[in-house]
């Protein structure tokens, strides 16, 4: 079942605490209403199941009885330079795919969470004609690219209309509200550069 919350103050309205919830209407920074939705379960678990997180450095172990056994490597277990090269290595390529899927994440949240109608992504739409006018002459041409590219630079107008969607879009899918409090924090250092 779905219903409607108009959060007309921007600045902390929540939606009631009602998991029947799965649709609202927002009011963004420049007083623009936009319809947020539910995403997805499905997709967040599939995106989380497409994840290729790196795998530890391991290292071997001689026991008593002469047997090797496999362990993995932590921060203190590293104890020669080729180890620290491995370890480094490992931390790196955990940022840089935590990096890629936070990416992901974000764009499925705004793609799948924030409607906007066929009309708007049309050729000759206005904001088309603008952002030409303006010189911004890579608008997609793929509809999917171009709805991703129309709510980044068209819906999102300030920092706080970002963390305001994702953080309404995830309390939608049954995320605990400390849980999107902090996310909210953390968007907010990354933004503050804190």
């Amino acid at each position: 079942m779905s219903k409607n919350f108009n959060n007309k103050n921007i600045n902390g309205n929540k939606p009631p605490e009602d998991t029947n919830i799965n649709v609202v209407k927002h009011v963004l920074s420049d007083g623009t209403e936009v319809t947020l939705r539910q995403v997805s379960r499905f997709l967040v678990d599939r995106l989380q199941a497409s994840r290729k997180i790196p795998e530890p450095p391991t290292y071997e172990v001689t026991l008593v009885d002469n047997t090797k056994q496999v362990m993995i490597h932590d921060e203190s277990t590293i104890s020669t330079p080729d180890d620290k090269l491995i370890w480094d290595k490992y931390i790196l390529d955990r940022k840089i795919e935590e990096a890629e899927f936070s990416q992901k994440f974000y764009k499925l949240m705004i793609f799948e969470g924030v409607d906007v109608s066929e009309e708007k992504l049309r050729d000759d739409a206005s904001w088309i004609k603008r952002q030409k006018y303006l010189g911004i002459d890579n608008i997609p041409d793929d509809e999917f690219e171009r709805k991703y590219h129309y709510i980044n630079t068209e819906v999102m107008k300030t920092d706080s209309d970002m963390i305001e969607l994702i953080s309404t879009i995830m309390t939608l899918n049954g995320l605990n509200r400390e849980v999107v409090d902090d996310i909210r924090k953390s968007f907010r250092t990354t933004i503050q550069g804190d």
